[in-house]
């Protein structure tokens, strides 16, 4: 292939996180970080040189767990697990245990709790009543709070409960409370059932359609509660034999059974426009190189607990995403709200979707099929592909639009974990700004 050898020129903001927060001893510049983690997982000097290089241009990177524990004595790299909770103290603590030793790896846990039973219920074992399943996540909450993920990462929970849990409505305003559950994104199960029950009733008018209708009035207020689509997340299932999907991890994305990870990585889009459109030839190259980097994770990947292991080998689930989609189109002169801009968008989904599923079905052949594989799943390297996540800090050092999302503003402001707050100007918003200024008053202003 022919590499673009451009030098990607950090900002200062992207200097101070990797030096705060993913320089390991020794570390000084990017490229020091570039050549650890391409020569950990490299299986040789091709492979070395192809990650390697999407590293340095900012082409591609894999998810902070990986870019922080690569070559170090933590040899977990995935950002996020979903794990199981039954109704009794021994699995719950089991859960919590569990959960603690994902979070000082690095990663984040999503858990439906719909399986603990209801506050007030009956205990029979002691003749009391039970605490409910909000009262286990406040410990969780306490928990990752004091982890705080090795202080290098905020910690990070999702919290499921179904829309029939008798306990859905203290649920869906546990955050009414300032300081609860700040370390949860919390999400209501939604079945199909209970959508035909809304749709057939009109809100307001059943206890179906008016949890729906608080839902709706919260997702405006306060964006809190999220909802869960679970029978459509089944109906996407690759390997139903395996289990049924009824949890994802904290930041919503992928759905995973239970013990599974996902180990993500994320394509710049800003560094894929050529010539006033998208560059599909150097798209496609990174994609390739992009799955076979993952693969290369999950092979030198050592899970925090044996049952995620197993899971992991099962499946081999990765969740190839890209950020800078808005800088893109920004850079190819769409709307992000225009028809045009969403044609585009679903055509570069269906390239990277594409191209993951030519490059995993090559090292299905070469490495092996994920131990779950029967006959009627797919026949490749990996049960699942891709994924959309948010991209917060990865498209910091990108220096680009976080993830799927437009540019809210010209400059946004953001606080990390130490509290400290970085001010991101967007380069093309900007330039936009200052061509129209020209345009209107004959100059600009000197930034």
């Amino acid at each position: 292939m022919q590499e673009d050898n451009k030098e990607f020129k950090l900002t200062s903001t992207a200097e101070t996180v990797l030096k705060e927060r993913y320089y390991i001893g020794g570390e000084s510049c990017w490229t020091d970080l570039t050549h650890r983690c391409a020569k950990h997982i490299a299986k040789d000097d091709e492979e070395y040189k192809l990650f390697k290089g999407v590293m340095d241009r900012m082409d591609f990177l894999a998810n902070s767990p990986f870019l922080m524990n690569a070559g170090t004595a933590i040899n977990a790299y995935s950002a996020c697990y979903v794990l199981p909770v039954e109704d009794s103290i021994e699995s719950i603590y089991k859960f919590y245990s569990d959960a603690a030793i994902i979070s000082k790896s690095g990663g984040g846990v999503g858990c439906n709790y719909s399986q603990i039973r209801a506050s007030n219920s009956l205990v029979n074992s002691t003749d009391g009543v039970a605490s409910g399943p909000l009262s286990f996540m406040k410990v969780q909450d306490v928990s990752t709070d004091i982890i705080k993920q090795g202080g290098r990462r905020r910690g990070a929970n999702m919290g499921i409960l179904m829309c029939d849990h008798k306990d859905v409505w203290d649920f869906v305003g546990a955050k009414d409370t300032a300081g609860s559950l700040e370390n949860f994104n919390l999400s209501v199960g939604i079945t199909d059932d209970f959508m035909g029950m809304v749709k057939m009733d009109g809100i307001g008018g059943s206890t179906q359609a008016g949890l729906w209708d608080e839902l709706i009035c919260r997702a405006w207020s306060s964006a809190e509660p999220g909802v869960l689509f679970l029978d459509t997340a089944e109906s996407a299932n690759t390997v139903k034999h395996l289990g049924k999907l009824d949890a994802c991890n904290p930041c919503g994305e992928l759905f995973l059974l239970p013990y599974e990870n996902c180990c993500l990585g994320s394509v710049n889009l800003s560094n894929h426009v050529k010539d006033g459109d998208v560059d599909w030839d150097k798209l496609k190259t990174t994609v390739t190189t992009g799955t076979l980097f993952l693969n290369r994770i999950l092979d030198k990947s050592e899970m925090p607990i044996p049952e995620c292991d197993k899971a992991m080998r099962m499946t081999r689930k990765i969740g190839l995403g890209f950020a800078g989609l808005g800088a893109l189109l920004i850079k190819v002169g769409l709307p992000y709200d225009s028809e045009e801009g969403r044609v585009l968008a679903a055509k570069i989904q269906q390239f990277v979707y594409d191209n993951a599923d030519i490059e995993s079905t090559r090292l299905g052949k070469v490495d092996g099929l994920y131990d779950g594989w029967i006959e009627g799943c797919p026949e490749r390297r990996n049960a699942v592909l891709t994924c959309q996540a948010p991209t917060g800090t990865l498209s910091m050092l990108m220096d680009t639009s976080s993830g799927v999302e437009p540019y809210y503003s010209p400059i946004t402001y953001k606080t990390v974990l130490d509290g400290t707050t970085f001010c991101m100007p967007c380069p093309e918003l900007l330039e936009m700004a200052r061509a129209r200024q020209v345009e209107s008053e004959g100059e600009s202003w000197v930034s």
